[in-house]
């Protein structure tokens, strides 16, 4: 089975991003990395890294 398909079966998820969304967009990265975090139960909060930061949602 397909490693992707197997992970879906198991209720893994998995975020795949490039090395320019994270060097130019990562709050917009970590804020998606949130977002799964949440779906999954985790009630933390994350700390943006400045005031137009967007990590939370």
């Amino acid at each position: 089975m397909d490693l992707d398909n197997a992970a879906a079966v198991s209720a893994w998820l998995t975020l795949r991003y490039g090395w320019l969304q994270v060097a130019e967009t990562p709050c917009r990265v970590a804020r998606q990395v949130v977002q799964a975090l949440r779906s999954r139960g985790w009630h933390g909060r994350p700390r943006p890294c400045s005031a137009s930061c967007v990590v939370e949602p």
